[in-house]
């Protein structure tokens, strides 16, 4: 059933691949046209499943993803497909431990919260501008509602 979805009938991988993402000429990124409001992740349908976009690029383009790994971006741009330069395979572990080389405050929060509990992450949040609070809060509630199927974080235990 390859190219085929519910009985409909999809044009050549290729070519919907390259109608969905736009060039952003300062970063070089292949941003997806319609990412998921939740996740920031695009997704498209490859091979009869919908899959992200960066995935399905890697897949298409590239060969398999070996079991245990992941298409992860160099760029850090949930968005960005542009698997010839900023995407490669690698672990979860891998994922995280590029992410806090490139985010220092990403790691500062993680080392206050080892070192000092509770009373070291109250400092981290009070130190924060309103605007870190709000970004922060927002990547937040989009985690939660992308694991609750759509429901915030208070939905959750009535939902079980």
């Amino acid at each position: 059933m390859k190219g085929k979805r519910a009985g409909r009938k999809y044009p050549p991988f290729e070519i919907r691949f390259k109608a969905a993402y736009t060039v952003n000429k300062k970063t070089g990124c292949w941003e997806w046209n319609n990412p998921s409001p939740c996740s920031g992740y695009g997704g498209i349908d490859y091979e009869g499943k919908t899959i992200g976009a960066h995935r399905a690029a890697w897949l298409h383009f590239k060969g398999p993803i070996p079991p245990g790994k992941c298409a992860l971006h160099k760029c850090d741009n949930r968005c960005c497909v542009n698997y010839k330069k900023h995407l490669y395979v690698g672990t979860r572990k891998d994922n995280r431990q590029d992410f806090m080389k490139r985010h220092p405050r990403a790691k500062q929060l993680v080392e206050i919260g080892i070192k000092a509990g509770t009373k070291g992450l109250r400092k981290f949040w009070r130190d924060m501008t309103p605007l870190q609070r709000s970004r922060f809060c927002r990547r937040r509630l989009r985690t939660q509602l992308a694991k609750n199927g759509g429901h915030g974080p208070r939905w959750k235990g009535a939902m079980q």
